[in-house]
């Protein structure tokens, strides 16, 4: 879709993606995924924090991200 021309199938990528990707069903059904990375991602901070370490904020909220998308696109976790 990023490299597609504006134009009839653009539109209808655009229709895709909104509709089977981003729509409330599949959010919905992708929750779990979310719940857990974000668990995962509290942990580590807590750990962090145990240790007297700094929290990398940037890092701490893209490898979930990035894992949330692994698990619905490749069915795994990018960032283990």
């Amino acid at each position: 879709m990023v490299n597609a021309d504006y134009g009839p199938r653009w539109t209808l990528l655009r229709k895709v993606c909104n509709t089977h990707m981003f729509g409330s069903k599949a959010l919905e059904n992708w929750a779990h995924f979310r719940v857990s990375e974000v668990g995962l991602m509290l942990q580590d901070m807590l750990e962090a924090s145990r240790k007297v370490e700094p929290v990398l904020m940037p890092t701490m909220l893209t490898y979930p991200t990035a894992n949330m998308i692994g698990q619905v696109v490749l069915s795994r976790r990018v960032f283990v």
